[in-house]
């Protein structure tokens, strides 16, 4: 039987953010489908209309999901029980706003204001990870090797032939944790944060020849 040795490498890096995803939730409940599908529409449009009068393009906005479910409350009647209560359709429409970090979220913060956002979040990104995501694959194969050459040094052990390279592909956000905001006037918002690095990391699993 083969003699063998198998290590897990590890490569990590450290991005500086050079992007802002700001995140836009709408919401809204109407009696009837046909209204809630109206109210959706122009709240879409009262959104655009602000953020383009604060001087972003209205092509900048991006839907990333939209749905439109019935929604019921509970309701206590007179006998004390409860029971739900149809209230209407409601709309949730997910939307996207990339920024540069330095300056534009406080401006768009505060041209959001008005428009009244349900929910409004934020994370820091990079435009481009795919160069770091190689550099990590190259650290973490480099990591194995040394690794692997110190465990069959101290074994006594030749390290031979490289037998098989195990990795897990799957998506890794290059991105900070969500930040919850809510929109504000307040001049500009001064929003002006310094937003830590965005740390990436990855592992591969290589197994060699031992002799």
């Amino acid at each position: 039987m083969e003699r063998t040795i198998k290590v897990t490498g590890r490569g990590q890096v450290r991005l500086k953010p050079d992007l802002i995803r700001l995140q836009i939730g709408l919401k809204g409940v109407k009696k009837t489908y046909a209204e809630t599908l109206a109210l959706s529409g122009q709240t879409h449009a009262d959104l655009k209309a602000a953020l383009a009068a604060a001087g972003f393009s209205p092509e900048a906005l991006k839907t990333t999901g939209f749905e439109i479910n019935t929604k019921y409350e509970n309701v206590r009647g007179e006998n004390g029980e409860w029971r739900q209560v149809f209230a209407g359709y409601e709309f949730a429409h997910s939307l996207k706003l990339e920024l540069a970090p330095e300056g534009e979220l406080g401006r768009a913060a505060a041209a959001l204001e008005d428009c009244g956002p349900s929910d409004l979040s934020f994370v820091y990104t990079v435009r481009d990870p795919s160069s770091a995501r190689e550099e990590l694959l190259k650290e973490a194969a480099a990591d194995a090797r040394r690794k692997a050459e110190v465990l069959a040094g101290a074994s006594g052990v030749r390290l031979g032939e490289l037998l098989t390279v195990e990795y897990a592909f799957g998506p890794r956000p290059a991105e900070s944790r969500a930040m919850t905001l809510r929109a504000a006037r307040a001049a500009e918002a001064d929003l002006d944060f310094c937003p830590d690095e965005i740390e990436l990391s990855d592992s591969v699993a290589m197994t060699w020849a031992i002799g």
